[in-house]
């Protein structure tokens, strides 16, 4: 499958955390692999994730590549070149990418999230099968927060691709229970990090 290339501005994920959250777990409940992708190990890689929130991306961003490079493997987080004042666009992630010799992107952004009877529901639209950024959410995402329940569910999607080719290789959506009322996103970022890295090892996409 080839589409065209757009360039869309990412617009949100979601204003989730407050504070540290003590009990998190992030489990994978659907991955694809690329069958036709030849291009070896991926040694590094740019971790975007979506949001509108800046300092909530950094730091989602910052835990998921210290996750990687705790393991051996070269990863930059997109806040670190492209910096808040500057559009997050799929040609500005390509720039950075191609210059610092990068071989892979990985993209997270939110699916929905349900809280109590509180309920965010997915967007839909249809996977790109080369690299490119839609707006998946609206700013909906930006006010949703506030007071928390005893318990949140969080679904991301996430996908890799392969610099070079802009190929989608690689694609999980995970779930992540939140429990207690301290939610924060660098507990999400460590415990879904942890889950991506298991699996792309188990897939040889990593060393």
């Amino acid at each position: 499958m080839k589409r065209a290339f757009k360039s869309v501005p990412i617009l949100a994920m979601i204003s989730l955390f407050s504070l540290s959250c003590a009990s998190t777990k992030t489990t994978l409940t659907w991955v694809w692999q690329n069958e036709n992708y030849q291009g070896g190990l991926l040694d590094d890689i740019m971790v975007v994730g979506v949001s509108d929130n800046f300092e909530r991306r950094k730091l989602f961003e910052d835990i998921m590549v210290e996750e990687f490079e705790d393991r051996d493997v070269k990863a930059v987080s997109s806040a670190t070149v492209i910096p808040e004042e500057e559009e997050l666009t799929r040609e500005r992630i390509l720039v950075e990418v191609e210059k610092l010799g990068l071989d892979a992107i990985l993209i997270t952004y939110l699916l929905w999230v349900k809280e109590e009877d509180k309920f965010v529901p997915p967007a839909t639209s249809e996977y790109p099968a080369t690299f490119d950024i839609y707006s998946y959410a609206t700013g909906i995402y930006s006010t949703y927060g506030g007071s928390y329940s005893e318990e949140a569910t969080i679904k991301l999607d996430t996908h890799v691709y392969e610099a070079e080719s802009q190929m989608m290789i690689w694609s999980a959506k995970s779930r992540t229970i939140l429990k207690g009322d301290d939610k924060r996103v660098s507990k999400l970022a460590d415990t879904l990090a942890s889950a991506v890295i298991k699996d792309l090892r188990k897939k040889k996409l990593i060393e």
